[in-house]
């Protein structure tokens, strides 16, 4: 009864220091991400090799229209700004949680 309460909120204490140990760390993002985007990577740079260099296809590529461009811009501006939104709100959840962690640690 006299003893303090133990608490169970720790600080997560890491032993290695190597720059690539964010990729070990269970539930991380970047392994799963990567999954995706370097395929992704690759065949966008095969298309841009076989696009540009297949003399039977140069008629596909081409300078875009004006519409097609404002089309562009207008597509880009809503990803970005759906994508500002979204982080917004994940940085508003982190740090309520953080309150809330703090606050029932004492």
């Amino acid at each position: 009864r006299g003893r303090p309460a133990k608490s169970s909120c720790k600080m997560i204490t890491y032993t290695s220091s190597q720059p690539w140990d964010f990729c070990r760390l269970r539930g991380s993002v970047v392994p799963r991400s990567l999954r995706w985007a370097v395929p992704s990577c690759i065949l966008a740079v095969l298309m841009y090799h076989v696009l540009h260099t297949w003399t039977s296809w140069s008629g596909y590529v081409s300078e875009p229209s004006a519409n097609e461009r404002s089309t562009y811009a207008l597509f880009t501006s809503i990803v970005a700004f759906l994508l500002a939104s979204r982080a917004q709100q994940a940085y508003n959840r982190y740090w309520e949680g953080i309150t809330l962690v703090e606050r029932a640690c004492g």
